[in-house]
């Protein structure tokens, strides 16, 4: 819910104790991923502070929209980001073209990140989601990150 505060709120009650959990990550010896709920945009900048080696977004859902290629024009290559795939609508229901295609447009934009990206989902994969689906997420994720 922290998206439903103002960014300068965000700022002070947020932000220095996820930087405090990102620095403690890093002294045990290993990396951070911050995943984000909610609306990022009005926030980007203060996310990237905190300092995580990556930053995950949920997709697009709840009356905003999370564009991959927008948040890699702002990250520039600072944190590996994650894609955000639509894990509720797109991933079960889209046609293989759709699918294809959209994995194509988050690769893109992971490129122009200083390629530091992983293809990933915005959400948990849904129980009506098939396997085979998962596995044909995961070879167009494969081929086309090549």
């Amino acid at each position: 819910m922290s998206d439903m505060i103002s960014p300068a709120a965000f700022a002070e009650l947020n932000a220095p104790y996820v930087r405090r959990i990102v620095e403690e990550i890093r002294s045990l010896g290993m990396h951070s991923i911050y995943y984000y709920c909610g609306n990022p945009m009005d926030r980007l900048n203060l996310l990237l502070e905190v300092g995580a080696d990556a930053l995950a977004l949920e997709e697009s859902k709840k009356g905003f929209t999370i564009d991959i290629a927008g948040v890699a024009e702002v990250v520039q290559g600072r944190c590996a980001l994650l894609g955000n795939l639509d894990a509720i609508n797109l991933l079960p229901h889209a046609s293989a073209d759709e699918l294809r295609g959209e994995i194509s447009r988050q690769v893109a934009a992971g490129r122009r990140n200083k390629d530091r990206f992983v293809m990933s989902l915005g959400s948990p994969v849904t129980p009506g989601t098939t396997p085979e689906r998962v596995r044909e997420y995961c070879n167009w994720a494969r081929v086309l990150g090549r």
